[in-house]
């Protein structure tokens, strides 16, 4: 059985969707490349999981686009799932709880510490491999 990781949409991704739409913005295409972020490894290694909540999509490798979705996200008129489950990266479920940009945005702004995914029906928490001074974009 593959495990299912829970990916939360929070205020650290949503500032990299922002980066992300005024890269296009600024350049007139809407293709961004990850190369971008690569003065912060925590948002390169990020960005790719805002396909998960349908607010990018791949243009080619190394290459986003912002969705329709990701610009009303940006602009607070759509809601997503605060988290969807992850297996094999695919979505295999999707949070009840509906969050807007406003929720995030005004939300703590300390980084989660710790991860969870469920395996064999089991809830496994464990801590982020990453280091606290590593975290820039606080």
């Amino acid at each position: 059985m593959s495990r299912l990781h829970k990916e939360h949409i929070n205020k650290h991704k949503t500032i990299i969707l922002r980066r992300m739409a005024q890269y296009a913005k600024d350049n007139g295409k809407n293709e961004v490349p990850l190369r971008i972020l690569r003065d912060d490894i925590n948002d390169y290694n990020n960005a790719q999981k805002l396909r998960y909540h349908a607010l990018i999509f791949k243009v080619k490798r190394g290459t986003w686009g912002i969705t329709s979705y990701g610009l009303e996200f940006l602009k607070g008129e759509r809601e997503l799932p605060r988290y969807v489950y992850i297996s094999d990266n695919k979505i295999v479920e999707r949070s009840r709880e509906m969050v807007n940009i406003r929720d995030l945005v005004y939300e703590s702004g300390a980084p989660a510490e710790t991860f969870e995914y469920l395996e064999n029906g089991k809830t496994v928490v464990r801590p982020h491999a990453y280091q606290q001074q590593a975290l820039s974009w606080l």
